[in-house]
């Protein structure tokens, strides 16, 4: 057994804290300080993390990543990630998977990888402080992440040599670390602003007795303290262009130094009216000269810049109070979570909104990391080993099978009795040697029913902060909102303990496999570019002959980490239908499956297209010997890949046939889709011949001369060849019966 940890992964910082004589500790790294950058840098071919990563920004090296947490998780195309990344010093690209991967050095790292390499330097600060083996934790997340962030922080974890126990959002652990001494015996409305360096959400939890019950979650995840800098950061180059002619916004060195600076500034704007940098020849000119910077701002004028972004975190905040139809009046206390609440500024529309409410007990640099701590000493649930039933954290023993936990789980975490000195299994409530209380309770808590106090098992209740919902046909083209079938509402707690269901309809008959597409929205009525993708179930157990409009079952359960498993069978055939799957979507070998897969089956389709062109007299007489040469030997080469079934060997080959086939004359490309889709199911006799007629009518008007009536009739085909696609089934299933 190792020691288990709580940790705060930051965007600008990030905290590791430990459960130690029934508080939780903060756990000071090797610079004697809790917070540790969330930053990694390359210098000459060495890595630096934390406060050494840092050092090298203020030097004006470019191979400094930062805010990295804002890119884990997320896709490369989204706007706000595009957004996001043209502030930023480094460079990314779009992956293989279509997240992000970010450059540095001669290599391109992920997210989770740069989250790992933090963690790793959290874990090793912990081994140094607590004089054991770290082999376990809990880590938290934003409220607003959505399925995928979450299980990217945790194969983070895991790259780090973590098993993590368990994720939990930031707004509840931070309840926990200013609730836990506190016996309250009427119900209090806690509402957590929590605004840090990348993120901003609110949560209201309700507390009594030991429960914290999350009531409402709203943020957004691309606002934060790292906006405020860039804001700050604009100023500065504007002065310096408007100094010396030149604009420097692109130079990664220079951006790196102002991006130090500017973290400087705000943290200085919130003790004092005003302050000045100088950085005398801090960079070259384009002229090869020092390049100067004397750059002065008043808080005043700080609150100016930032003024919108603090308006907008206002904004949501009310919105959180609607949506539960609770006014300020109705919040009982308001603990502020996150360094950017330290501005002056949030703490003065704060105070308007909720007058004396506002507690700042607990550092809120810290606040998140010690209720991680505070978590893992709350009994957790644990599956036995010998029968697979999974059992209340408090039991010590299988309800099933009645083995002692403590028997069957030799990889349990631990945490030390303090009176004592003996090790004890994460979960335990007293110490198993000497009988003291060593697990997170509150104490004295009076119970009704009986007249008399005990100490309450701390609870925790959260929440879905989107709609989780599948994609099906639409029922009408200028119906929106019927793209998508709601099956877990925004709101709804977790974990579920039964899976909520909805039934849907098959669209096609004889059609042995549907897709069952998973995704996360805010608002039903957000446009598809807005929708979070989650993931893919394929059904390919449906007997041939199944009608369209069989009913199907979807179900979807999250268990107390948030994670995902989705269900999908035929109503009266569960048994022989049944297709289930997890979502633990940061899980590196699945994501390396899913491309090798992806990269044999493109070679494959396109080893199709050039055999078609080649061989089908209509299209083979566009093209000339040598690429119907250079054809077969690519199929050949195809083949050979393919039977290798090697995905390092199919990317390069498929990129290659991709070429190839771009370099074919214009028609030869609509010639094969029209062959292709003539020979759809789903294509009318009607339709198959109105194709053969403009082909034939194109041939006849080349024949004769005449390419601008030829191409006219190209252009024909490649019209039908769009209409033809979009009468092929989706696979999807629908919501309405015909």
């Amino acid at each position: 057994m190792g020691r288990i940890i709580g940790i705060d992964l930051g965007t600008t910082n990030s905290v590791a804290s430990y459960w130690s004589r029934r508080r939780p500790k903060a756990i000071l790294n090797t610079n004697n300080s809790p917070l540790t950058p969330s930053m990694v840098a390359l210098d000459q071919g060495i890595r630096y993390v934390g406060e050494d990563a840092k050092d090298r920004r203020y030097k004006g090296s470019r191979n400094v990543i930062y805010s990295v947490k804002r890119f884990i998780g997320r896709d490369y195309d989204d706007p706000k990630t595009k957004e996001a990344l043209e502030k930023m010093s480094y460079q990314g690209r779009k992956a293989e998977n279509g997240e992000v991967e970010i450059e540095m050095g001669e290599s391109f790292y992920s997210p989770i990888e740069i989250s790992a390499m933090i963690l790793d330097n959290l874990r090793k600060d912990a081994e140094q402080v607590l004089g054991e083996n770290v082999t376990h934790a809990v880590i938290t997340v934003p409220a607003y992440f959505n399925q995928r962030q979450k299980n990217a922080t945790r194969e983070a974890g895991q790259l780090a040599g973590l098993k993590v126990l368990r994720i939990i959002n930031e707004p509840t652990a931070s309840a926990l670390s200013f609730g836990l001494e506190e016996n309250l015996t009427e119900p209090q409305h806690i509402l957590v602003y929590d605004f840090g360096g990348g993120t901003f959400d609110v949560s209201i939890l309700l507390v009594s007795n030991g429960n914290f019950d999350v009531m409402n979650i709203e943020g957004d995840n691309f606002l934060g303290g790292d906006d405020f800098d860039n804001l700050i950061i604009d100023k500065m180059f504007e002065q310096l262009e408007k100094e010396t002619g030149e604009d420097y916004s692109q130079d990664a060195s220079i951006k790196n130094i102002l991006k130090g600076r500017a973290e400087e500034l705000k943290i200085k704007l919130s003790r004092e009216d005003k302050y000045r940098i100088v950085e005398a020849g801090f960079a070259k000119t384009k002229r090869n000269t020092p390049l100067n910077l004397d750059y002065t701002l008043t808080r005043a004028g700080f609150e100016k810049i930032i003024a919108d972004k603090v308006k907008h975190s206002i904004e949501i905040t009310k919105r959180a109070l609607e949506k539960e139809s609770l006014s300020p009046s109705d919040i009982d206390r308001v603990l502020l979570v996150g360094g950017t609440t330290r501005i002056p500024l949030i703490r003065e529309r704060l105070t308007e909104m909720f007058q004396n409410k506002i507690e700042v007990d607990v550092d809120p640099m810290q606040c998140v990391a010690l209720g991680a701590a505070i978590q893992t000493a709350i009994p957790i649930e644990w599956v036995c080993a010998s029968c697979g039933n999974v059992n209340e954290g408090t039991e010590e023993s299988c309800r099933s099978c009645k083995h002692p936990q403590d028997e069957i789980d030799d990889d349990a975490p631990m945490i030390i009795c303090e009176i004592c000195g003996k090790k004890n299994r994460q979960g335990r409530l007293v110490c198993w040697s000497c009988n003291a209380t060593i697990g997170a309770v509150i104490e004295g808590v009076i119970d009704h029913n009986q007249q008399h106090s005990e100490d309450a098992v701390i609870r925790i209740g959260d929440i879905i902060s989107k709609n989780l919902c599948v994609e099906v046909e639409k029922k009408d083209l200028d119906d929106k909102n019927r793209s998508l079938a709601v099956i877990i509402r925004e709101g709804t707690p977790y974990p579920t303990h039964k899976n909520l269901r909805k039934e849907l309809y098959t669209s096609i008959a004889g059609r042995e496999w549907f897709r069952v597409p998973i995704y996360e929205v805010e608002q039903l009525e957000m446009g598809s570019d807005k929708w979070e993708h989650v993931g893919v179930v394929i059904n390919d157990e449906i007997p041939a002959g199944t009608p369209a409009e069989t009913p199907v079952i979807v179900e979807m359960g999250i268990d107390a980490d948030g994670i995902l498993t989705v269900l999908s069978y035929l109503k009266k055939m569960k048994a022989e239908t049944l297709v289930s799957k997890k979502f633990q979507f940061g899980s590196g070998e699945t994501l390396k499956s899913k491309v090798e897969a992806s990269h044999l089956e493109n070679l494959g389709f396109s080893r199709f297209r050039i055999l078609v062109c080649i061989e089908e007299v209509e299209i083979k007489k566009h093209l000339n010997v040598d690429q119907v040469r250079e054809g077969k030997k690519i199929i050949d080469e195809i083949d050979e890949v393919l039977e290798s079934k090697s995905a390092l060997r199919a990317k390069p080959m498929s990129e290659r046939a991709e070429l190839f086939i771009n370099e074919f004359p214009v028609p030869v490309n609509e010639l094969f889709w029209s062959i292709y889709l003539s020979n759809q199911d789903e294509i009318s006799a009607s339709e198959r011949s109105e194709m053969n007629r403009l082909k034939l009518q194109m041939e006849k008007e080349a024949a004769h001369g005449d390419y601008d009536q030829a191409n006219d009739y190209l252009n024909q085909i490649r019209v039908l060849n769009e209409e033809l696609w979009a009468k092929l089934p989706s696979n999807l299933l629908k919501d309405w019966r015909g």
